[in-house]
């Protein structure tokens, strides 16, 4: 029998209020804070708050955001410090003296914490504040502003469409605290009842709803209602798994009893779709194989489980699968051994995980190996020192009504029949949305991030548009649309409040290193070689240099090594022969990427 969530919270308090605005350096309340000279904490107290916002009030904003409260533990606590004061150093005037008072420690000298401000403030930067800062600092404002009993500024980037396709207007319903995170958090469930769909993207590829989702907030902040959500959303598919699971257990237990028997019965042709957090790739392959062309759907309580069961072994090379499980591609193996399983499918497979700031972290290792752009992130927000709110229930028509729906979502999906739709209304608000998106980031190019995370925000948008296009009765509504460009922007925003800042420093520090090496190929040996051959030259004209220079004619290896250092390329109009590659045409080219 399903059952609605009933643990999801009623309508939303008012933000906590700002901590404290005292602007003495020497009375901060922050943990870590080190008392400072009376000469320093006068010098800082003319710099104490960025547009009204005491620095004492973002810092601690900063740290929650992060997971931390209190005191940073050993081992940690340089680290901590310096990416806060990378982020810190944009409203505190890159003044080293104003950061060293303002700054908590945790234990540090003040000569260890000001080498580690100096090393945050002299590393590659943009030319303009980081959104992820830009965010924090609105969240600051509102919640002052709250405080004071004044009215709260509108800085939502992504506001919720006024109308939403039904069921997901009852997901929101359920979650007035968060409904952005619910709708989210939604998608996993839906994309593996509907994963029968198929539509053509704007680039051609074939596109199913598949959504890896990340809840993340502190502990103990209400990450459960995601449990709670799913258990609703996937009642029916679960039901049938634990009947499918029943048929395995059964025909395990008969193999058991029939050790001498030399013909053994053909096992049963199970569809087994849920999957708990530690599954080995056997059976994974297994369950893909016996469930394709349709979704898989893993939810894992704490992300923590799935970061220790990649490590190693037959849980290995997870982070792999995700990549491909995400755009649908061929996944395999083909052992000879008896207890193996062999075989390719195209695989699916959507994912939510639910996890702290810093568990987050540890699972996006490194941002720029593409998983962090093809998961969703839905941030909660810090409920800590509120008190429980009353849940709220759907009145026993809406609760019907929905879960007819999710049982025909399920009963239509799991027949394996594919669909494939049309959603060009979408593709054209989509490609007005990237368009913007572009607009923004040729105003400010040192945010490559943007340009980057942009791709996959609006793929995730088309694939929601698939979702919301079925519970809307088959019909691509204005509803449809604002709800796809809802996704886009919300996934784009929270994707670079989460990696931004990190992602445009590693873009940042690889194209100083190419631009290095650029400069370094230039300067070698070869460099007069290079510098008296023309712009266009051939083959024979480096041998003829070479020659004139009084050096032998073989000269493969250097139009070799020419070409990986991104010197030269192949001329397109000319065969057989190369064309010198100018800095700017690199820069530019790296940009581009």
């Amino acid at each position: 029998m399903q059952t609605v969530p009933s643990g999801a919270p009623t309508a939303s308090t008012s933000a906590k209020p700002a901590t404290s605005t005292k602007t003495d350096a020497t009375s901060s309340n922050l943990p870590g804070a080190t008392p400072s000279t009376d000469a320093s904490a006068a010098a800082t107290a003319q710099m104490s708050d960025y547009k009204g916002l005491p620095y004492e009030t973002i810092i601690t904003a900063w740290l929650s955001q992060h997971g931390i409260a209190g005191d940073v533990a050993e081992g940690a606590r340089n680290t901590t410090l310096y990416q806060l004061a990378r982020e810190m150093r944009y409203i505190m005037d890159f003044n080293v003296e104003t950061m060293v008072q303002a700054i908590p420690r945790w234990g540090l000298s003040e000569e260890e914490a000001r080498a580690a401000i100096q090393s945050a403030v002299s590393s590659p930067r943009g030319t303009q504040m980081p959104r992820s800062l830009e965010t924090l600092l609105s969240q600051c404002q509102a919640a002052q502003a709250s405080a004071a009993g004044g009215d709260v500024p509108q800085t939502d980037p992504s506001p919720l469409p006024a109308k939403l396709p039904p069921l997901l207007d009852k997901v929101v319903k359920l979650h007035p605290r968060f409904p952005k995170a619910a709708l989210l958090a939604s998608l996993p469930a839906l994309g593996t009842l509907l994963s029968h769909l198929r539509s053509t993207y704007a680039d051609g590829s074939e596109q199913s709803p598949i959504f890896f989702t990340v809840v993340q907030a502190p502990q103990a902040s209400g990450k459960s209602f995601a449990r709670r959500l799913t258990d609703w959303l996937m009642a029916p598919l679960q039901e049938n798994d634990a009947l499918e699971r029943l048929k395995e257990q059964e025909y395990k237990e008969q193999i058991k009893r029939m050790k001498n028997v030399k013909e053994l019965p053909a096992p049963p042709k199970v569809k087994i779709r849920s999957l708990p957090a530690s599954t080995s790739n056997r059976v994974l392959l297994e369950r893909a194989d016996k469930a394709a062309p349709l979704a898989l759907f893993t939810f894992a309580e704490e992300i923590d489980t799935i970061v220790r069961g990649n490590s190693a072994g037959a849980w290995a090379a997870k982070y792999d699968i995700y990549r491909m499980a995400f755009d649908g591609a061929k996944w395999g193996q083909d052992y000879a051994a008896d207890n193996s399983y062999s075989a390719e499918v195209e695989l699916r497979y959507n994912l939510l995980f639910l996890g702290t700031p810093l568990a987050v972290q540890k699972f996006f290792k490194r941002v720029e190996d593409g998983m962090a752009s093809r998961f969703m992130l839905a941030q909660l927000p810090d409920t800590r020192g509120e008190a429980l709110q009353r849940s709220v229930r759907l009145t026993v028509p809406e609760k019907n009504k929905a879960n007819a729906v999710i049982k025909q979502a399920f009963e239509e999906g799991s027949t394996g029949e594919l669909i494939t739709i049309t959603l060009s209304k979408t593709l054209r608000a989509l490609d007005v949305w990237q368009m913007q998106r572009i607009a923004e980031y040729n105003l400010d190019p040192d945010n490559i991030a943007l340009d980057i995370l942009r791709r996959r925000s609006a793929v995730l948008g088309f694939r929601a548009a698939m979702v919301a296009w079925w519970l809307s009765g088959k019909q691509e509504t204005d509803e449809v649309v604002e709800f796809a460009v809802w996704v886009a922007s919300e996934v784009l925003q929270q994707q670079l409040v989460g990696f931004g800042e990190e992602m445009n420093r590693i873009e940042r520090e690889s194209m100083e290193l190419l631009k290095q090496h650029s400069e370094k190929a230039r300067s070698g040996r070869n460099a007069r070689l290079f510098r008296e051959l023309p712009d266009t030259f051939s083959k024979g004209d480096v041998v003829a240099a070479r020659t004139r220079m009084g050096r032998g004619g073989e000269c493969s290896y250097v139009i070799s090594r020419w070409m990986k250092a991104g010197l030269i390329e192949e001329s397109k109009v000319e065969k057989n022969h190369y064309r010198k590659i100018t800095k700017e045409e690199k820069e530019n080219e790296e940009i581009q990427k």
